[in-house]
């Protein structure tokens, strides 16, 4: 099993100021010293809040595989996407992420199976809201008045019915 060096860059437009890993770590550069910062888990992609400029309190936040892409891949071409090659997107290392097509993503995501319920970035609608809809529906709620209390279309909630969506 071969290991890899973890390799830091600084973060474009933070030189000297943040820095991001090889190995997806963030880091803030003060005096010299690295110190790493927490990365947040909690939304769709790790990501991580950082301060503007040390001088000015208001915060950025940006995800930690496009950090990686830029500092490692170099600049995004135009239309391209940022892909997960092993289809965890919590794997952040360099050598886990490509620039690919945005077709190519969505043959990764069916390939890898993640394009499935909330896990697909697209989706309206989580576990919950699509269980209190099969719920509504077994109580005869019509399929258009439970579309329009949710704001969504009524092929969408008749999808949720039939078991085209939401297995």
């Amino acid at each position: 099993m071969s290991s890899s060096v973890e390799v830091w860059k600084p973060v474009n437009g933070y030189e000297g100021i943040y820095e991001i890993s090889s190995e997806g770590r963030f880091a803030r550069i003060k005096n010299g010293e690295r110190f790493i910062r927490k990365i947040n888990l909690c939304t769709h992609y790790p990501s991580v809040s950082f301060l503007k400029r040390p001088t000015d309190k208001s915060q950025k936040s940006a995800t930690i595989h496009k950090l990686v892409a830029e500092a490692f891949l170099g600049e995004r071409p135009l239309g391209a996407v940022i892909r997960h090659i092993d289809g965890n997107r919590y794997n952040s290392k360099a050598t886990n992420l490509c620039y690919g097509t945005p077709e190519e993503n969505r043959i990764d995501s069916i390939n890898h199976k993640t394009f499935k319920g909330s896990k697909n970035g697209n989706s309206l609608l989580c576990e919950k809201g699509v269980e209190a809809i099969r719920m509504l529906i077994e109580h005869g709620v019509s399929l258009s008045s439970i579309a329009r209390r949710l704001d969504i279309s009524t092929s969408t909630v008749h999808a949720i019915k039939t078991g085209r969506n939401w297995k």
